[in-house]
């Protein structure tokens, strides 16, 4: 009785500990999935080298837990935010542009941040922090900046031609053009276009933060007049254009397809780069009339799962080193500042520019702390912030960034602007209309020669049968065609018996004739 009982004792002991070891001794065995939403070709995520993984592997060494990132990736900022905002996808981390970040904070979609879990923060220089789009950085830390303005090539394209944004609407060259299939990028540079006169004359009298202010305005504060007026400016532009694209139209400047391409500036520093090998000179200009400066931030939806995680990672990518990496990787500016990033991002064939414009705040003062920062990166390691070789293509330089606004989001504006977007695009493009065309003019003409064709093949035919029948030679072989020659021969018949007759009765007639006469 003893020993059933001990057998008993035995086999429940090692039962809880099969249960209970796991759980005390292996719970980090179970993997977390990190949901990240980016844009394509935005972080470095190769075969070798992967910041993506590098995360992982130091959360692990960090906290011991196991982390896997699923990484994926949207091709315009609408799509990515109808499908948070509509489908309550649960998106851990996702880098959405500063229009679209003030878009998902009014609409309640963002976790805010806790910035004391964000050390790293302090990497990035207040220029590109507290903007208009999310003040205070409650909801979103700086990943990648830039400006959007024009790459074109510049064996094709003539000097004459440039440092405005006429040249995307120059006939000059026609179907060799490329605009950015974005509703909010089209819009601003199209808005700007269509009051350039306005803005020339206004120009000549306003200080930078008022020709700022009136920019802003007509870009950022829409009426249906101003939508009536780009919409026509866009459909003038609409048939020259070679294509509307998203992130296609790198290979298409780089391939020598297009010489003109509103481009986002990281961009066109990737593309410049690859173009070379194929002995092709491509470069990148700020139009003078101004334009946009844009910030894509990381941020924490709030149908995440794991936010604190997410707060590890957004600050991981704030690490100098990461930050380099992904630099290097996209061709895009990296929001975060250190002696390694300005010596990579300098270029000693360019001319020196102010550029301590980074460290002023929103009212364009430099902090006492800051001046001290600029004396430390001066003193330690000879960066001069007030003369450095930084090409306008990487980094605006202070003559440019006086020109440059945010873009804010529509609103309940949103609806006309996307109407007439759609009106816009109804039509193909201009070299899809010559080729419409040509195939139309093929297709009509191909039924026309097929309709005369068989008219004359059965005309043929019909002849045919009738010269067969009336020589006796056709042996019907169905009761169709038995019907069709029996109807055949009577209709020949009916021919000779008229001929006949008519025969007779002008003999008959030619008679009488000649009987009057007589």
């Amino acid at each position: 009785m003893k020993n059933k009982r001990l057998t008993v004792l035995v086999l429940l002991t090692l039962l809880l500990a099969t249960i209970l070891v796991p759980v005390l001794s292996g719970c980090n065995n179970n993997v977390i999935v990190l949901k990240v939403y980016n844009a394509q070709d935005y972080i470095q995520h190769g075969e070798e080298e992967s910041v993506l993984r590098d995360f992982e592997k130091y959360y692990l060494e960090k906290t011991g837990q196991k982390v896997r990132i699923q990484y994926d990736t949207f091709d315009t900022l609408e799509r990515a935010y109808t499908i948070i905002n509509k489908r309550e996808a649960d998106y851990d981390v996702m880098c959405p542009s500063d229009y679209i970040i003030e878009k998902m904070k009014k609409n309640d979609l963002l976790v805010e941040l806790d910035k004391n879990k964000i050390p790293n923060l302090s990497n990035i220089p207040p220029y590109l922090l507290d903007r208009n789009f999310d003040r205070g950085n409650k909801y979103s830390v700086p990943y990648m900046w830039g400006t959007v303005g024009i790459m074109y090539n510049a064996d094709k394209v003539s000097e004459e031609d440039l440092n405005n944004w006429n040249l995307l609407w120059n006939e000059k060259y026609k179907n060799k053009i490329l605009m950015k299939d974005s509703i909010r990028d089209s819009v601003f540079i199209a808005t700007i276009y269509a009051y350039r006169k306005e803005l020339e004359e206004f120009a000549k009298t306003a200080t930078p933060e008022e020709y700022r202010d009136k920019i802003s305005d007509l870009t950022n504060n829409i009426t249906e007049d101003k939508i009536a007026k780009v919409e026509k400016e866009l459909r003038k532009q609409y048939d020259i254009l070679y294509a509307y694209e998203v992130d296609s139209g790198k290979d298409s400047m780089i391939n020598g397809e297009a010489y003109v391409n509103l481009a986002w500036s990281g961009d066109a520093v990737w593309a410049i780069e690859e173009a070379l090998a194929n002995g092709i000179n491509l470069d990148y200009y700020i139009p003078e009339e101004g334009s946009n400066v844009w910030f894509d931030n990381w941020v924490i939806p709030k149908y995440s799962k794991n936010v604190d995680i997410a707060h590890e990672f957004i600050n991981f990518m704030c690490d100098p080193d990461i930050a380099l990496r992904n630099m290097d990787e996209t061709g895009y500016t990296t929001a975060v500042i250190s002696p390694d990033i300005i010596d990579y991002m300098t270029d000693e064939e360019v001319d020196a520019n102010d550029f301590t414009y980074l460290f002023e705040d929103k009212d364009g003062n430099v902090s006492a702390e800051n001046l001290a920062l600029i004396k430390y990166y001066n003193d330690e390691y000879g960066i001069d912030f007030y003369a450095l070789q930084i090409p306008e293509l990487t980094m605006p330089s202070t003559d440019s960034a006086e020109r440059l606004v945010e873009m804010t989001d529509f609103g309940e504006k949103q609806d006309i602007v996307v109407k007439m977007w759609t009106r816009v695009k109804a039509l193909p493009l201009g070299l899809e209309v010559k080729i419409f065309s040509v195939c139309l003019l093929i297709a009509i003409i191909a039924i026309i020669a097929y309709s005369i064709y068989k008219k004359v093949e059965k005309k043929k035919l019909v002849a045919g049968k009738i010269e067969q029948l009336d020589n006796g030679t056709q042996t019907p072989t169905n009761n169709t065609f038995k019907t069709y020659s029996l109807k055949a021969k009577e209709y020949v018949v009916k021919i000779k018996y008229k001929l006949f007759n008519n025969k007779h009765n002008d003999k008959q007639t030619d008679s009488e004739n000649n009987d009057k006469t007589e």
